[in-house]
């Protein structure tokens, strides 16, 4: 009995069934090339019935096309919080140059650089020799002077002087008083003493040092962290888009009274929560920012466990409204076009595959926050989307591994991704 092997298949076929070669050929060909034929309709060209195509084997049915399984997410409404991402840097809440008020030579520094200080403590000694001796002076006139004017009064109740002289009298009793006084103060300026509570720096003057009365390098700086400050600088466009409220939502116009949580940069989330205190009366034109300040509790700053100190960078998540009827769209389902365009796949009733643009400026970590475009109930592609095309007919199956942020805290556990992903790369043939 005669044989013969059809294609790549490796079957043999009896003789009363067997094909003429060219047509075994061309079946050959279309197994290998052509994965978008139907089935029926192959076997209708080359003359076969389906009986002898399932004589032929796995190899020849396999040129029928397979359906893409594709893992969708099904959109629906939730409350969203409308959160804008922003660098910034910490501040102190009080700054306070130390410098002389009297000049001499500073004694003995009183302080540990470093360290915590409490207002009203002595940060350093200077010489008041020639002060307490500027005080035994004024003493002296003021006893002088106070004996004068006694007999000056006496005077005038007996008619004896002329009021000129006792109005004189007076007067130099009174500069003798102030100077006096003024001593005093002096030989209190030589105690230096912290104005504010805080945490003091390095000493730029060492003991034996001569300090001057309106020197230009302090003598020390203390900063106040008990409290302390964020800079942030989010865009013009971004301020103004808390004055337009879209239906149902709540903002923070210009940011003010927002809440604000911030991330070290040891990516480390700092457990209190801070809100916007102050906003610029003015934008800054170079780089069209506008000027946010907001301020956090720092409870450690004396023992410096866990707490904030001036000039970190860290990224702030600002709180400024929220939406309650908001889309959530994981970032594996977005993709953009060649111009940067956002849009997703969406699966419709008949299980086939549509580019649809939408609109989202906003992102929650690994979210999407989509303002137009989608409706509640649509089927967006999420896992397989290397398999189809446009109008190709899927197999969905509702996704299992799609991560989607819907807090602040949960963005602790995330990295954000890019700002613009991949465009989708065009489907194999047989998706068709």
């Amino acid at each position: 009995m005669q044989a013969f092997r059809f294609g790549a298949v490796g079957r043999r076929f009896s003789s009363s069934s067997r094909l003429p070669m060219c047509a075994v050929a061309v079946c050959s060909a279309l197994v290998a090339f052509s994965g978008c034929e139907q089935l029926d309709s192959t076997l209708v060209k080359l003359g076969l019935k389906k009986d002898e195509a399932a004589a032929a084997g796995p190899d020849v049915q396999s040129a029928a096309p397979q359906i893409p399984q594709v893992g969708v997410y099904t959109i629906k409404t939730e409350a969203v919080p409308l959160i804008l991402e922003l660098p910034g840097r910490t501040a102190a809440y009080n700054v306070a140059e130390v410098r002389p008020q009297v000049s001499g030579i500073v004694l003995e520094r009183k302080f540990e650089e470093g360290s915590a200080v409490e207002e009203g403590q002595q940060l350093y000694q200077i010489d008041d020799r020639i002060y307490v001796q500027n005080r035994a002076k004024a003493k002296a006139q003021v006893d002088f002077w106070t004996k004068q004017n006694e007999r000056v009064e006496n005077l005038i109740n007996k008619n004896a002087t002329s009021q000129q002289d006792a109005d004189t009298t007076a007067n130099s009793f009174a500069n003798a008083q102030a100077d006096f006084a003024l001593s005093e103060l002096n030989i209190e300026y030589c105690r230096v003493e912290a104005p504010i509570s805080g945490r003091v720096g390095f000493s730029q003057v060492t003991e034996g040092a001569l300090v001057t009365t309106g020197q230009g390098v302090p003598m020390t700086t203390i900063q106040q962290i008990d409290k302390i400050y964020v800079d942030l600088k989010p865009s013009v466009a971004s301020a103004l888009a808390t004055l337009h409220p879209q239906e149902g939502e709540e903002l923070c116009p210009y940011f003010q009274g927002a809440k604000v949580e911030i991330e070290l940069e040891d990516g480390t989330r700092y457990p209190l929560t801070g809100k916007v205190e102050r906003v610029d009366n003015a934008v800054e034109a170079s780089v069209g920012t506008v000027a946010v300040r907001a301020v956090f509790d720092n409870p450690n700053w004396k023992e410096l466990n866990g707490a904030l100190l001036p000039g970190m960078f860290v990224r702030a998540f600002v709180t400024y409204g929220s939406r309650p009827n908001g889309i959530l769209v994981p970032q594996q389902g977005v993709f953009r076009n060649a111009k940067g365009e956002p849009y997703v796949w969406v699966v419709d009733a008949e299980n086939k595959t549509t580019q649809r643009p939408i609109v989202s400026e906003r992102t929650l970590g690994i979210t999407a926050i989509v303002e137009s475009g989608l409706e509640p109930g649509d089927r967006i592609v999420v896992e397989g989307v290397q398999f189809i095309s446009q109008g190709a007919e899927v197999a969905p199956t509702e996704a299992t591994d799609v991560e989607m942020i819907r807090d602040y805290e949960q963005t602790e556990q995330a990295e954000a991704p890019a700002a613009e992903a991949a465009p989708v790369q065009a489907a194999p043939e047989q998706a068709e």
